[in-house]
């Protein structure tokens, strides 16, 4: 069809026709190259010759050389050329523009096999209010098609139906199109590609028209039949059925959304493409949340986790936790077949691979429970337990939680005072990740550009960015590995221009301390990795080939130099449950795994077979030292303001010259010859967490040297393991030795 009728794409070139009087033969002519028939190099024939051509061509009966024309005018041009020479604007219409949009987009489309020569299409305005075409004639060239598009809204949302206007678009006559809706709707529907749809929608008045006063404009249904046919095949792919996804039935009275279904996956649909290593993001009000977990739930999916490893760092779905009408984030996987051992699962443990619905239903009873538990000892902002915010279902549904599943959909939750799920839109910086779909409304912002893989970035953001970029070029030199000290990240005087952006573009302010660990270091990790990965974001749509326009070029040589920190508690690690990490089952029982369990240990948390460790119980540093150490750690543990109701983890930082002064000279030479290099950092730790491990984890330092202040027999547990290729090894250790 597409072959057959390529005059479509050239429909544009033709509605402003010269205002003279021509002959039989310049009509004939004209659409012999509009047509195809002739490209700029055929010779031509007689005039009766040609027009057979002609009706050959197009496929209508020829009967007379006016009659043939005139017809053949009608086809091509969506109108007849006027007997009497007058204008066609009248006809057909001058295409005008709202002063918003910039310039003319010159899309090129791979559906036609014509090329319109881009040298007759008119530029616009200076006040960019009008659109218009020359009389020269636009010439076929055999190649593909290039269409000016007319004007757009800045955000395109497509809905299953669209309320009339008090002044509804005319409806036109059905001669304006040849092919009836259901052909096009079926070539839409068929494509599954919204860009080249769009680009087909943008050549014709016609179908910017409705068939019906109660119908949406015809081009309005056929980006619907495209977006719609686009999503399905983007969820069958990643595995989603499309009933956990469509969220018509949260949507208010007044159509404001309670969920939507965003983020990369949707940028999928609107770009017709498939990505493999994408995940899918579903971003949902705190009122609406019951209900999504209940569809979700319905629909074969179990909860899995509530933040990656809930000291993430802002690594991971954390990160999200920084955003100002965020709440949390949850992670969801498929739920298994009862007793299925082949279940994809994060655990190592082989007894927990089993699937039990009836257990893991028991387990979601106590998903609140768990997880603002847990987030009350990591998280650096406040994360507050309202009513709204359990973690819970609908009434008579059981929620199923097994955070040994490996998730694949995340689940976004606003604040108790978001109403409507597209404020949590608002951390893109990236606006084409804003791209949404609610069950009803398909939501395309800035569709110009989007559908020629383009995108503007959210300007509070923007300016963030290049204030981080300002700093960059200055310090970078002081960053080791492309990272600065994050332990001192807020404190430092050049962060407070970055912070202050941070603010303005709703990031949230850190807390200072939980109720049992100083969280300082913390809250710079969360600050840094949340810049950090806006950058490598950047690299990442820019290598699947979408122009960010506005970001400058400085950002892509920030992307390539800067360091996201990996690691959740940098060199030292924090106490506490960590039911869902990786090895935590060797950590609280006298279970010994095999050496090839601790090797798949060690790839989860990152980590390097081939390394080492060495321990050693001779001492480098005599009772007298060590116990002078302890009681000046117990006096900073009792200055600090660190709850001490409970169990606590304390940590400082003391300096080589202080250090020196308290274990001597000698001492301190002593401990720097072990240390194979410079080293940049001396902490002290006092650790009294009861009930609690630390996780395995690796270290951000490229070494590290500890001593213990006491022997491993005056306490129970608190053994330090290391996972290795040969097993996990717990080396004594007696005080003053390393």
């Amino acid at each position: 069809l597409v072959d057959k009728y390529r005059w479509s794409f050239c429909f544009m070139a033709k509605l402003l026709a010269s205002g003279q009087k021509r002959s039989l033969r310049d009509r004939l002519d004209a659409l012999l190259f509009d047509a195809g028939v002739l490209a700029g190099g055929d010779g031509i024939g007689s005039l009766l010759g040609d027009a057979r051509r002609l009706a050959s061509a197009i496929g209508l009966e020829f009967v007379t050389v006016v009659a043939l024309l005139d017809e053949s005018e009608a086809l091509l041009y969506g109108c007849r050329a006027p007997a009497n020479g007058s204008s066609t604007a009248a006809a057909c219409g001058t295409f005008k523009r709202p002063a918003s949009m910039a310039s003319t987009l010159l899309a090129s489309t791979a559906a036609s096999s014509a090329t319109i020569s881009a040298a007759h299409l008119p530029a616009p305005s200076e006040d960019g209010r009008e659109v218009g075409m020359d009389s020269k004639r636009a010439r076929l060239t055999g190649k593909r098609a290039v269409i000016a598009a007319v004007p757009v809204p800045a955000v395109l949302a497509v809905p299953t139906a669209v309320a009339v206007p008090a002044v509804a678009p005319v409806v036109v006559s059905a001669a304006l199109w040849p092919l009836p809706f259901n052909c096009l709707s079926s070539i839409a529907k068929f494509s599954g590609n919204p860009p080249s749809i769009y680009c087909l929608c943008m050549t014709s008045a016609a179908l910017h028209s409705r068939t019906a006063q109660d119908e949406p404009v015809v081009a309005t249904r056929l980006l619907r039949d495209a977006l719609m046919s686009s999503l399905l095949r983007v969820l069958t792919y990643h595995k989603i059925p499309f009933p956990a996804v469509s969220f018509g039935s949260m949507r208010s009275v007044d159509g404001t959304p309670g969920a939507v279904l965003s983020g990369s996956t949707m940028v999928q649909v609107v770009l017709g493409e498939v990505w493999k290593d994408s995940d899918v993001d579903i971003f949902c009000t705190a009122s609406a949340s019951p209900a999504v977990r209940t569809q979700l739930v319905q629909n074969g999916f179990s909860l899995a986790r509530m933040h990656d490893n809930y000291e993430d760092s802002g690594n991971g779905m954390t990160a999200f936790l920084l955003e100002t009408m965020v709440h949390h984030v949850e992670g969801w996987a498929d739920t298994p077949k009862e007793n299925d051992r082949n279940c994809e699962t994060d655990s190592l443990d082989s007894d927990d691979t089993e699937f039990d619905f009836a257990r893991s239903c028991r387990h979601g009873k106590g998903a609140s429970k768990h997880f603002y538990r847990n987030l009350s000892e990591y998280i650096p902002v406040k994360v507050p337990r309202t009513a709204d915010q359990e973690i819970q279902t609908l009434p008579n549904t059981p929620l199923s939680y097994d955070y040994n599943l490996k998730d694949r959909l995340d689940l976004v939750i606003g604040k108790s005072g978001c109403k409507d799920a597209r404020g949590l839109l608002q951390s893109f910086d990236i606006l084409l990740c804003a791209a949404s779909y609610d069950g009803v409304v398909f939501h395309t912002p800035h569709p110009h550009l989007a559908f020629c893989r383009k995108s503007k970035l959210e300007p509070a953001r923007l300016v963030m960015m290049k204030t981080f970029a300002n700093v960059w070029k200055k310090e970078k030199a002081n960053f080791f590995r492309g990272r600065p000290d994050l332990d001192s990240l807020v404190a430092a005087p050049w962060f407070k221009s970055v912070e202050t952006a941070m603010k303005n573009a709703g990031v949230k302010v850190g807390k200072k301390v939980t109720q049992t660990t100083p969280m300082e270091d913390m809250l710079g990790r969360y600050y840094w990795n949340f810049l950090a990965r806006l950058f490598q974001r950047h690299k990442k749509y820019a290598a699947r080939n979408i122009e960010l326009v506005d970001a400058p070029a400085g950002f892509k040589t920030i992307a390539r130099e800067v360091h996201v920190d990996n690691i959740p508690q940098a060199d030292i690690g924090v106490f506490g449950h960590h039911l869902d990490t990786h090895g935590v089952t060797y950590l609280s029982t006298n279970v010994l795994p095999g050496t090839k369990d601790v090797a798949q240990l060690i790839r989860q948390v990152g980590g390097n077979l081939g390394a080492m460790f060495k321990s050693s119980e001779c001492s480098v540093m005599g009772a007298a030292q060590c116990i002078k150490l302890i009681r000046y750690l117990d006096e900073q543990y009792a200055a600090s303001r660190i709850n001490k109701t409970e169990g606590a983890d304390f940590k400082c930082t003391i300096t080589r010259t202080a250090l020196a002064a308290m274990i001597g000279y000698e001492c301190m030479g002593n401990l720097c010859d072990l240390f194979p290099g410079d080293f940049n950092e001396i902490k002290m730790r006092r650790c009294d967490a009861h009930g609690k491990c630390v996780n395995f984890h690796t270290d951000v330092s490229l070494r590290t040297l500890q001593v213990p202040l006491n022997s491993d027999d005056e306490y129970e547990g608190g053994r330090l393991v290391y996972a290795t290729s040969k097993g996990l090894k717990m080396p004594s250790r007696p005080m003053g030795s390393y």
